[in-house]
């Protein structure tokens, strides 16, 4: 039997790492796998396939390195007797996250698995000198991608220049969201009397989303004799009110009506039909693409607009070399007013299949050799009110601690 362990740290809300990871669940479990799921965080679980599925475990939240020793082995006890079985006679660990890799690393060890770093976050900061140890160990071995080239460059920039060909990267496939259903959001706008619908796919905590809302004001304010509804679909983290600071944003703006929809799956089809443009980044604007509507991707690193996606560029989240920012108003007229990119379903969609994440792996050194976690050992300065915290708190207890401490900004 066959074993595919999936380490995340979130299963609930919704994202693109959320619908990657029950994309490929489902794959594998149609090509022969038993897939096991270990996860952190299950507030507000949204995608049907994560309800009642695997083993929470809050500690993976925060590295391994920064966990006192005392329960280092305690969780990684826990995590082997959930997943370990006489029959399986191939393992695969696949870890989502720097924290996650920490953890899947030793486990990998204890279970003599072969563990597959597959960092599916934009962007992804090294907390320790030796993390980038860990991480080159691991990519050295053909053991570490990302979802793009320029993530896994930037990643390392501080460190070591990796060429373009030499930074692996593979497609996590997230973006079938969007289905033939009812949607009450579609009434509600149908009743506005609007000149044109602007649409926002994807999480509201993403690092894009502010600085182009405050493109997006500006070239609303200049259209002062037109009406524009703003649709936004996607939610955000509970307790971080970044639904009311986008109403925030657009208080004093006149000529423009909000839709927040919050965490949404599936998406109805007639709903995003309805919107004349999107403006989004990553997998999310793929989703819209496929729909046929004119989409605006945003660069993730200076949050200016790549171009039209599948139009001008085929760049969702970082532009290349040879692509220049542009200005959000020029597209916003050329899809708008002067009709240059006209609603058009030419994108030929496919079935999520991940075979080329299978071949990645098993085209990586063949001998299974670890990276020694407890030869970290970050500087007491910077770990010791984390270390003391989850020593007294626990992580849940640590957990909610943070989150009070957000709220009331202190």
């Amino acid at each position: 039997m066959k074993k595919y362990v999936i380490i995340i740290p979130n299963i609930g809300n919704m994202g693109g790492g959320q619908m990657y990871v029950r994309n490929k669940m489902l794959w594998l479990r149609k090509n022969g796998w038993k897939v096991d799921i270990v996860y952190c965080t299950a507030e507000n679980v949204v995608l049907s396939e994560f309800r009642n599925v695997g083993k929470q475990i809050l500690d993976i939240e925060f590295s391994y390195y920064f966990t006192p020793k005392c329960r280092r082995k305690h969780v990684i006890d826990e995590m082997y007797e959930y997943l370990y079985e006489e029959k399986v006679d191939e393992y695969i660990i696949e870890t989502t996250s720097l924290p996650c890799a920490t953890w899947g690393e030793v486990l990998a060890l204890s279970l003599g698995a072969k563990h597959f770093v597959y960092l599916i976050n934009e962007s992804n900061l090294l907390d320790t000198n030796k993390c980038f140890d860990f991480l080159y160990f691991k990519y050295r071995r053909k053991e570490l991608a990302s979802i793009t080239n320029t993530s896994l460059q930037q990643m390392f920039e501080r460190y070591i220049s990796i060429p373009v060909e030499k930074s692996y990267s593979l497609s996590a496939y997230c973006i079938n969201v969007v289905e033939d259903c009812d949607d009450s959001f579609c009434e509600i706008i149908s009743e506005q009397k609007v000149d044109y619908v602007l649409g926002c796919l994807g999480r509201l905590d993403k690092p894009f989303i502010f600085p182009m809302l405050s493109q997006l004001k500006e070239y609303i304010m200049s259209h002062e004799n037109k009406q524009f509804l703003l649709l936004m679909i996607g939610g955000a983290p509970v307790g971080s009110k970044i639904d009311k600071e986008v109403y925030k944003t657009f208080a004093n703006t006149r000529n423009v009506k909000l839709i927040l929809t919050g965490y949404m799956f599936p998406v109805s089809r007639k709903l995003i039909s309805m919107c004349d443009v999107f403006v989004s980044s990553a997998g999310s604007a793929w989703a819209t693409v496929k729909e046929g509507i004119p989409t605006i991707s945003m660069d993730g690193n200076d949050y200016l607009p790549i171009g039209v996606l599948g139009r001008t560029t085929n760049s969702s989240l970082f532009r290349s070399d040879e692509e220049i920012p542009l200005s959000l108003s020029d597209l916003l007229d050329d899809i708008l007013f002067n009709k240059v990119y006209k609603k058009d379903i030419s994108v030929v969609d496919s079935e999520p299949e991940f075979d080329d994440h299978l071949n990645f792996v098993r085209s990586g050194t063949k001998d299974r050799l670890y990276y020694d976690m407890n030869s970290i050992r970050p500087a007491i300065t910077e770990q010791f009110f984390l270390k003391v915290g989850l020593l007294i708190l626990g992580a849940k207890g640590y957990c909610k601690l943070s989150d009070l401490k957000s709220k009331i900004k202190i």
